[in-house]
């Protein structure tokens, strides 16, 4: 099987979402940051204390360290599939889904300090940028580069709340919502809390609440309150199916497959838990993403 057609195997049957770095960014990205870290050298040069400028080289070789992972994996894929002990196969049916879905979690991970790398990168080249700008005297070159650096820090503290699945408008208003909350109870978003507002969808991308797994589809679910105030799901046609467990007065743990109800709402209950993706399947159970919904009396 050539690379071009693993590639694709990784994009259609596990759902790689970072495609895009391996394909067309993590070169440029490499050498952005090895041009950030001779510019941090460069400026350096305005340091009097030796002790100050080797540490700051140092911390500036954090980003290219970062990338060379995801660069070397884009270069070589092979060497992925060794590091996840699978053998490379002759034709893509011969990649089994379960081991397609590990190489792409492992993939995603490599991608995702690879873009943190590139991020800070770009943030020491645009300081150093300044700080040389500042001591060269260069007219409007300081206030541009400061400017500069800015907007990529708000941009950047943007990307890291959208890459959460969440902003701070909606934590700071959860204990006011009279609809309830969600709380994730599996990494890597363990924690993590949504207030619950009516026709929010759930998904792995474009959604009220972003959930970024394998398992989890582009829009999974739909969260929407009834005409007795009441808040319900759906399953929007999930690949993997959406699940949700109740514990009765009895103490029976009753399970609930939303996929047979085919899109119609299903009213929750305080306490239930909501599993995207079947936890009981034997081969993809483990990444099923569970949360927990909770509401308030008011």
């Amino acid at each position: 099987m050539s690379e071009q057609a693993l590639w694709h195997q990784l994009n259609t049957l596990g759902g790689l979402q970072h495609g895009w770095w391996y394909n067309a960014v993590v070169t440029p990205a490499l050498f952005v940051s090895i041009g950030a870290l001779l510019l941090m050298v460069w400026a350096g040069r305005q340091v009097e204390r030796k002790m100050s400028l080797f540490l700051l080289c140092c911390v500036a070789c954090v980003p290219p360290l970062l990338i060379v992972p995801s660069f070397y994996v884009a270069l070589e894929p092979r060497y992925a599939m060794a590091y996840a002990g699978l053998p490379w196969p002759s034709a893509p049916n011969q990649l089994p889904r379960q081991a397609t879905q590990s190489l792409t979690i492992y993939l995603g991970t490599l991608a995702q300090l690879g873009i943190t790398g590139a991020i800070v990168g770009l943030m020491f080249g645009l300081g150093s940028l300044s700080v040389s700008a500042s001591a060269s005297n260069v007219p409007g070159l300081s206030g541009a580069a400061r400017q500069i650096t800015q907007v990529v820090r708000d941009k950047t503290q943007r990307f890291r709340r959208n890459a959460n699945g969440t902003d701070q408008a909606a934590v700071s208003s959860l204990l006011s919502t009279p609809y309830g909350r969600l709380t994730v109870l599996t990494a890597p978003h363990t924690g993590t809390q949504f207030a619950v507002r009516p026709r929010n969808t759930i998904g792995r991308k474009e959604c009220d609440i972003v959930l970024s797994n394998v398992i989890v589809s582009k829009q999974h679910a739909q969260l929407d309150v009834d005409e007795h105030g009441q808040t319900t799901i759906a399953d929007q046609g999930s690949a993997n199916g959406l699940f949700v467990y109740r514990l009765t007065v009895a103490g029976v743990d009753e399970r609930h497959d939303l996929g047979v109800l085919n899109g119609q709402p299903f009213t929750l209950q305080s306490g239930d838990t909501i599993a995207l993706g079947d936890p009981d399947h034997p081969d993809d159970g483990e990444h099923a993403v569970k949360l927990r919904f909770d509401r308030d009396r008011f």
